[in-house]
């Protein structure tokens, strides 16, 4: 998998090409998890991916484990704010999931990044050059339930210039 991911950066970085997002399905640890992008807006400040529940995502209760929760929603919100900004080191630094009901089915997720996020993130990049942002978001079943609620906060800092290497 490490070889996919440099194959596209190289790609993207030589070619200047628009990786699609949805690509992300096919990450080897999202692909087993079943997570699917269900829409993404093309300014990247939209989500809802969704999370089945499987036989092996289950817990002793037959409800989706707490961990596979925690990790569908773990880097989306870097990811996002990786392709809105661009040109920063962008990951997750803290991510926790408040349970409100059993996931007794497939789940859904909805992140959105506003202009006023984009707005305070800019103002800490260009006081301090690097900036923390917590992003809020649900996971509902079909219904619409709430199933828990999500806290992600994401770190981002300025990407060093990497220098030429001398021969």
């Amino acid at each position: 998998m490490a070889i996919f991911l440099k194959v596209l950066r190289f790609l993207r970085g030589r070619y200047h090409l628009d990786i699609p997002f949805w690509l992300i399905e096919y990450y080897p640890p999202f692909w087993f998890m079943g997570v699917r992008i269900e829409s993404i807006t093309r300014d990247y400040r939209t989500l809802v991916a969704s999370l089945p529940l499987r036989w092996y995502s289950k817990n002793l209760h037959g409800t989706m484990f707490g961990g596979h929760l925690c990790a569908a929603a773990d880097p989306f919100p870097a990811l996002m704010c990786g392709r809105i900004i661009g040109d920063l080191d962008v990951w997750s630094k803290v991510c926790s999931v408040e349970f409100k009901k059993p996931a007794r089915s497939r789940v859904f997720m909805k992140i959105e990044i506003t202009d006023e996020d984009i707005k305070e993130i800019r103002k800490q990049i260009e006081t301090y050059q690097k900036a923390t942002h917590t992003f809020r978001f649900d996971y509902r079943d079909r219904k619409g339930t709430l199933i828990a609620e999500v806290s992600n906060t994401v770190y981002l800092k300025k990407r060093a210039r990497e220098l030429p290497q001398a021969f």
